[in-house]
């Protein structure tokens, strides 16, 4: 699997170029998905421009127009819209998609879905947040769910919920169909 596409100097992580690379190589494909300040799904892993533009701007709070108009890590690359990604997959390999924690499920859930199904894309729904789980199994059921776990070191989640994700207790009302829980964060005698 491609970890935010297969990227290199030329084509940065959760790009086209990057996207593009990994189904011409018959990769899988994980990436990140963040609403712009007027609602539109990216892709990016970060919160921040900062990273990977060297122009500090949060995502959340910037127009998708502003957006496109950076360039990611000086190259013709920008930061695309999930639209963009599912038309330019095309069912040609499938694509774990992180519903980042910020936004409500409600607003980032269906476009999201709206674009993968459209596309005939593959695909499996995971997230740190219970919140984006929950919504997908009562809204996109079809879509498998993979609940993102660990020590949840800088995920915007409230304390009480990092407790109840880490102990895994809200799979109960999630009922995701696989766990992705970060090794190094499991409680263990050995380490």
């Amino acid at each position: 699997m491609a970890h935010r596409g297969l990227h290199d100097q030329m084509h940065p992580e959760n790009s086209l170029g990057a996207f593009e690379q990994a189904c011409a190589q018959g990769y899988a494909i994980e990436l990140d998905v963040v609403l712009t300040g007027d609602g539109v799904p990216v892709v990016i892993h970060d919160a921040n421009t900062a990273r990977l533009t060297s122009v500090n701007l949060d995502v959340a709070s910037t127009s998708l127009e502003d957006l496109q108009q950076l360039r990611l890590l000086g190259t013709d690359e920008s930061i695309p819209t999930m639209e963009a990604v599912t038309r330019l997959v095309a069912g040609r390999t499938p694509i774990l998609v992180e519903l980042k924690t910020g936004p409500s499920a409600g607003a980032v859930g269906p476009p999201v879905v709206e674009a993968l199904r459209r596309f005939g894309v593959t695909h499996a729904l995971m997230s740190f947040d219970p919140r984006m789980l929950g919504w997908a199994r009562r809204h996109a059921p079809q879509s498998p769910r993979v609940q993102l776990s660990g020590a949840l070191r800088g995920e915007p989640l409230p304390l009480i919920a990092k407790l109840l994700v880490r102990s895994m207790v809200t799979n109960v009302v999630t009922w995701p169909q696989a766990i992705a829980y970060d090794v190094f964060s499991a409680p263990s005698l050995g380490l």
